[in-house]
């Protein structure tokens, strides 16, 4: 009897494994499937644009206007001679001069940069059959100076003339910091492009959504001054009367896109 006992529960253990068996092999058989099902539609999907939503791009200008409180001047020396010594003697004694000049206008140190050096020899190609005979030497030195006190640009450029400068660039005018009005302008910006939003949302009768996408981009800032003949520098040096330099105004823009979400 006891015998028996153990064979029944015996029996019914071997069928409980089976039973587990069969629902373990199910389970994992329909994971195999949705797996490969799930895999072959991603796949499916690879290469195709997203579905589309309606949208509609609002762009807005926003601009700002101030008066530049920097100006970067370029002034240079080019100076001749038979040799190198004496052509970097002549041009290193009329820079030295200048730049001492300017600090004592009130320029300083960080404000003053070399931007070129350049020494090449000079040819005489009327003999020898056409083949260049060196007959010299020429340098040419340049400094860029940053002017914050702009009051002095007449100063800077009538000194420079009168010490030496032969090679002077253009007066550029521009804002040291522009950031905060760039961000008025981008405030002007965004409100001109909102205000488009309402005015065409309306005429179109439908309703905006979110505000899905947003650009922004900058022109170019671009500055207007005016001055007299002499800002070309004719006649600047040799005791040669200041030249008046007008500073003008500087415009600061924004242009920015607002993607609107359609309801």
């Amino acid at each position: 009897m006891f015998k028996k006992d153990l064979s029944c529960h015996a029996s019914l253990v071997k069928h409980i494994l089976g039973v587990i068996t069969i629902l373990l092999f199910v389970i994992l058989s329909v994971f195999v499937i949705f797996k490969i099902r799930n895999e072959a539609r991603a796949f499916n999907y690879i290469g195709r644009a997203d579905v589309p939503v309606n949208t509609v791009l609002v762009d807005g200008t926003g601009k700002v206007s101030s008066v530049p409180d920097l100006a970067k001047i370029s002034l240079g020396v080019e100076t001749r001679a038979n040799t190198v010594s004496k052509a970097q003697g002549d041009n290193s004694k009329k820079m030295n001069a200048i730049i001492t000049a300017i600090k004592e206008i009130g320029i300083a140190d960080k404000d003053i940069k070399t931007t070129n050096y350049n020494i090449w020899p000079n040819y005489d190609y009327s003999s020898n059959n056409g083949v260049g005979d060196i007959i010299g030497y020429t340098i040419n030195q340049s400094v860029e100076v940053n002017v914050r006190n702009l009051d002095s640009i007449g100063d800077i450029l009538q000194k420079s003339g009168d010490l030496g400068a032969n090679q002077v660039g253009g007066v550029n005018f521009t804002i040291d910091s522009p950031e905060a009005l760039k961000s008025q302008a981008r405030k002007k910006a965004i409100e001109d492009a909102k205000t488009k939003a309402l005015t065409l949302f309306k005429s179109i009768g439908v309703k905006p959504g979110r505000i899905v996408g947003y650009t922004e981009s900058y022109p170019g800032s671009y500055y207007q001054y005016y001055a007299e003949s002499s800002i070309g520098f004719k006649g600047v040096g040799g005791g040669a009367e200041a030249p008046d330099v007008e500073v003008g105004s500087q415009d600061i823009e924004v242009n920015i896109s607002l993607i609107y979400e359609l309801q």
